[in-house]
């Protein structure tokens, strides 16, 4: 019994240690997934918030490219002696070109900027999907190695068949103690019923012989 308290002990203090490492590298697996998680998700949100922007940059270059188009026409509608009106709406027609220009500058670093972070958004989700599934495979490797190193400590620390065979040889006695008290109970058994009817003859005999006294007498 000693032996295999000393071997079950040994086994639980080995497999509770590997689950002790599994535990430990499996949460910083985790704790790193769930970083990545969170930053493509703070990016995501940020892309949303970038195409928005970028949908107004486009809406606001538009505009300014059509007030450019309808000052500079207003511009050659206006009378030859009014040169001042003219002039002005040529003024505004140049300021809505340079707006625009200026804001298409701007669209077009603010495209690249959401395209980056597409790109990073994307390779992100790609890390992620090999993480979990690097991580579901050490998962399975790790309860294997767990298993098998069960078995190999099992068969370092004790013979398994050894405690089998020592198992069974003690049942084997308490059956044969069973079976040696069983038989000599259905020999006493026996010789009981045997004695028991020689007493009933013996007063069988007896009882004859006085009734058959007692006829004669009559």
């Amino acid at each position: 019994m000693n032996i295999v308290k000393r071997w079950t002990s040994g086994i639980v203090s080995r497999i509770d240690w590997l689950a002790g490492q599994v535990e430990n590298q499996e949460a910083l697996v985790d704790s790193t997934i769930k970083d990545i998680q969170k930053a493509a998700a703070r990016a995501t949100v940020q892309l949303r918030r970038v195409n928005r922007d970028g949908q107004a940059l486009t809406e606001s270059v538009v505009r300014d490219e059509e007030n450019a188009k309808i000052w500079r026409e207003r511009a050659r509608n206006c009378p030859p002696y009014d040169e001042k009106t003219a002039l002005e709406c040529l003024r505004r027609s140049k300021n809505s070109e340079r707006r625009a220009a200026s804001q298409q500058n701007r669209l077009t670093t603010h495209a690249r900027m959401e395209d980056q972070l597409k790109r990073d958004i994307k390779k992100a989700e790609e890390r992620l999907i090999g993480l979990k599934e690097k991580r579901n495979l050490m998962v399975t490797r790790q309860s294997r190695a767990e298993a098998l190193n069960g078995v190999e400590a099992m068969n370092a620390s004790c013979d398994i068949d050894q405690i089998f065979d020592r198992w069974e040889t003690q049942v084997m006695e308490a059956e044969l103690n069973f079976l040696h008290e069983k038989e000599d109970d259905e020999l006493e058994l026996s010789f009981a019923s045997k004695e028991e009817d020689e007493e009933l003859r013996h007063e069988l005999t007896l009882l004859r012989s006085e009734t058959s006294m007692e006829t004669s007498s009559e």
